[in-house]
């Protein structure tokens, strides 16, 4: 407990930084994740010895960008010889791309990134400690009920999304949570139960775990009468960036994680990689990891007074890109802001059925006039009309396996 003390007060008084004083800590800590690595981690190790590299004198940007596929192939050679792994945290991606991957954490990681991280982002949002917090998780409710801790800060309870909204909305009613964390897709989903709840004292959301599209976000704030703040983060780092009560961008939790945004390519209506380098972990020190994410870097502070810097990312990975029979690979950011400018959609999902034809499904206001010849005419103008186009209006858009909601399935590139 004292331990965890400690570190809170680190944590947020992290938060007061100047921009300069939190280069200057980011320098600090990027050369010690260094020395470290190559220390004990025989990737890293082997990398600064063929090039008579010190560490303490390596910048960032000479280190090779790594990723998920590269790690696997030589899985053992990034982590740490320092810890034994049984003692350490796990952490397992939902294999939702079909590529399942485990990271490790040592203790103090851990507890900043999986529990005090988050909890000075939500408070900067307005949460305050001793708050009601529901969380809609992607667990059975048995395995949530059976490994729900305690938290000294706030009450938590968690609600499985594999269980009905009938079930699930009259139950986080019965909780009176002031904050509610969980998939978009599952919110949006819920909303005719949630019309008929009274959730009177919920005053904010968070979402994270899916791309949020502007049209599901307006809905989930009407419906819920909540403000919602979305969250950027992968399993590998946590959480990585954060909207604020301004929602100028994401700030960018700049004491755990260094980020970068690869050259974006404008031809196909991309946003560049995201790049993240984890400062704190010592397990698995991931330096220069490509999520694949798309994003972009903004170069302006937010009038909220934290001089964390912003990002904002877009979603959508490069696997997600829709290809035409041609070959030529378009970005599904573009397909997503230009559904999302047509009046009424509340939901929508871009289907590559096969190489010629793509399916739209969507869920449009009742008293809004059908837009799937609007949507066609749209599609047709970003795929040069070579591609068969359908539009299904349809009451749901089903959720993964996973519990998530995929914006865009794209066909395997082998398959085209």
């Amino acid at each position: 407990m004292i331990k965890k003390l400690l570190l809170w007060s680190e944590i947020k008084k992290n938060l007061k930084l100047s921009s300069e004083e939190m280069k200057n800590l980011q320098k600090k800590l990027l050369k010690i994740q260094l020395v470290h690595a190559n220390n004990t981690v025989p990737f890293y190790r082997e990398w600064f010895e063929k090039r008579d590299q010190k560490p303490g004198n390596t910048h960032i940007k000479e280190i090779p960008i790594v990723t998920k596929e590269i790690i696997k192939k030589n899985y053992k050679k990034f982590i740490s010889e320092q810890y034994n792994l049984e003692k350490c945290h796990k952490s397992y991606t939902s294999g939702s791309t079909g590529e399942p991957f485990l990271t490790y954490f040592d203790s103090p990681s851990w507890i900043r990134k999986r529990f005090l991280v988050k909890i000075r982002a939500r408070a900067a949002c307005g949460l305050k400690l001793g708050q009601r917090l529901a969380v809609l998780d992607a667990e059975e409710q048995k395995s949530l009920d059976k490994n729900n801790k305690s938290n000294p800060l706030i009450t938590i309870k968690r609600f499985s999304v594999f269980n009905p909204a009938t079930n699930i909305i009259p139950a986080i009613e019965a909780f009176r949570p002031q904050n509610l964390y969980g998939f978009p897709g599952y919110l949006f989903e819920a909303r005719e139960e949630a019309k008929k709840a009274s959730l009177k004292k919920l005053k904010r959301i968070f979402t994270s775990s899916e791309v949020l599209e502007t049209t599901v976000r307006k809905s989930i704030e009407h419906i819920y009468d909540a403000k919602v703040f979305d969250i950027y983060g992968t399993t590998e780092f946590k959480e990585i960036a954060w909207e604020c009560k301004e929602h100028q961008g994401y700030h960018i939790n700049e004491d755990e994680v260094f980020v970068e945004v690869l050259e974006k390519n404008e031809k196909n209506g991309e946003k560049g990689d995201i790049v993240i380098t984890d400062l704190r972990n010592k397990v698995m020190p991931l330096i220069r990891f490509n999520t694949q994410d798309k994003g972009e870097l903004l170069n302006r502070q937010c009038s909220c007074g934290v001089n964390f810097s912003m990002m904002k990312p877009h979603g959508g990975r490069a696997s997600d890109s829709i290809y035409l029979p041609t070959g030529e690979r378009i970005s599904p950011y573009r397909f997503t802001t230009s559904i999302e400018n047509v009046k009424g959609i509340l939901q929508y999902q871009i289907i590559q059925k096969s190489k010629d034809k793509l399916k739209i499904k969507i869920i449009h206001e009742k008293n809004i006039a059908n837009p799937s010849e609007e949507i066609k005419k749209i599609i047709e103008e970003i795929t040069h009309h070579e591609m068969k186009i359908e539009v299904d209006i349809c009451k749901i858009i089903p959720r993964e396996q996973n519990g998530k909601v995929k914006v865009v399935k794209a066909l395997k590139r082998g398959k085209i």
